[in-house]
């Protein structure tokens, strides 16, 4: 396994190099770029972790700890180690939040429709 972890001095650049499943912890966070008054073009900062979560208010911490889990992601899987599958097309676990009244949405009384049908049938409008 590779050794390689994410800190507050490690440059984002970096990160997302190494490891590019990244790029959508960092969007979830914040902006990568900076649009300057004047400027038509956006500024990529070449910038630290800990600089790009105090320039979008985020905590270090939390993020630090959710780049490492998605970055070392790839790692677990070489070693022929699989994460938990995601909780869609099934009842949670444990319960979650106000969630816990949890049922399949084919036994409640919302009718449902695709989007894209809906849109075909009826128009934009």
């Amino acid at each position: 396994m590779d050794a390689w972890s994410i800190g507050a001095t490690t440059k984002v650049n970096d990160v997302l190099r190494h490891r590019p499943s990244t790029g959508e912890v960092f969007i979830q966070h914040g902006r990568l770029s900076i649009a300057e008054p004047g400027n038509f073009y956006l500024r990529y900062p070449d910038e630290k972790v800990g600089e790009f979560a105090q320039r979008n208010g985020v905590d270090l911490v939390a993020l630090l700890e959710q780049l490492n889990a998605v970055a070392e992601a790839p790692d677990l899987e070489a070693a022929g180690l699989t994460h938990r599958p995601s909780g869609r097309g099934r009842p949670p676990d444990q319960p979650i939040g106000y969630t816990s009244a949890y049922r399949e949405l084919k036994d409640s009384d919302v009718e449902t429709q695709h989007f894209v049908a809906s849109l075909l049938r009826h128009g934009l409008d």
